[in-house]
């Protein structure tokens, strides 16, 4: 072996020259070992969540109701599917979920680097890189054994209708999730004014529904795709709702916090509903009640109850 073979030696093992189907099978085994990594990544991952009530990779609070089970579910709910796709490939050496793992982690690295401050991504890039090699691998087994793969397909036909449905959709909730986090959607709980970004600041500036000076303290939008559609805040002295109309208009109404008597509990909410509080002014406010609508998730619309009240005459 000439020395320049052996300075590939290492590197050979983790990237496989693809000559025929025997190599197109070693490097598509790879996918095992990555399958295996994320299996025991969400099963650790559950583990914390479980008896800290803490996120491993993340900078956002404790998650704790209904978050904190569906969170835990959705990570056991991925350790199993890896767990699944590991003795898939290595004792039934079938290799049809390896595409997918590719871009599982891609949204992972995705997530890893805009949410937490890049936590964990060293590794997971290393492990991408050993999924990029399994693809290599599978792409391989197509070429050099079509009927194989066609026989595969056959067999696995349950695949297209549980399988793969239930891969999409934990990976819609991890993509919902960035885009949340990432204020690209408005997010599903209130959020502090420090937590709200220049951009959606900006949008309530430009769209005159607060002042460039003012402060808030607490916000909250019952838009799905927008802010614009529909929201509440508070500022040091004032609280504001509105709500965009039939005729796309902005209807915008805002009470000074000395001019509230009352707060009343319309509608407790839940997981699933928000809740709907009546703020009632006195005689000297415009208005003689403005309707608000809050998410009771983290027990943020708690928060941003007493912070009128503590403001209140």
């Amino acid at each position: 072996m000439s020395q320049n073979d052996k300075s590939k030696g290492i590197f050979r093992n983790f990237w496989i020259e693809i000559i025929d189907l025997e190599t197109a099978r070693e490097a598509a085994r790879y996918g095992g070992f990555v399958s295996g990594y994320l299996c025991l990544s969400y099963l650790i991952q559950s583990l914390f969540i479980y008896f800290t009530g803490n996120l491993l990779f993340s900078n956002t609070p404790p998650v704790d109701g209904i978050e904190f089970y569906i969170t835990l579910v959705v990570t056991l709910a991925a350790s199993l599917l890896f767990s699944y796709v590991c003795f898939d490939i290595f004792k039934r050496k079938k290799y049809g979920f390896v595409p997918y793992i590719s871009i599982w982690l891609i949204i992972e690295i995705v997530y890893k680097f805009f949410l937490v401050s890049s936590k964990g991504i060293f590794i997971s890039i290393i492990i991408f890189f050993l999924s990029l090699n399994a693809y290599r691998g599978w792409l391989g087994i197509r070429k050099f054994n079509k009927t194989e793969e066609v026989e595969i397909k056959k067999k696995r036909g349950w695949i297209k209708f549980i399988g793969i449905p239930i891969s999409l959709i934990l990976l819609s909730l991890i993509f919902f999730g960035v885009l949340t986090e990432t204020s690209m959607l408005p997010s599903t709980y209130v959020q502090t004014g420090s937590e709200l970004s220049q951009k959606e600041k900006n949008k309530l500036i430009n769209h005159k529904i607060i002042d460039k000076n003012d402060n808030i303290l607490f916000f909250y939008s019952e838009g799905i795709f927008s802010i614009i559609y529909g929201g509440q805040l508070i500022t040091n002295d004032k609280v504001i709702s509105y709500i965009m109309n039939e005729k796309k208009l902005l209807e915008i109404y805002e009470m000074p916090l000395n001019n509230v008597q009352e707060i009343v509990l319309e509608t407790k909410g839940s997981f699933i509903e928000d809740s709907v509080y009546k703020i009632i002014g006195d005689e000297n406010a415009d208005y003689e009640y403005i309707v608000i609508v809050l998410s009771t998730e983290k027990n943020r619309n708690i928060d941003f109850i007493n912070a009128i009240k503590k403001r209140m005459n």
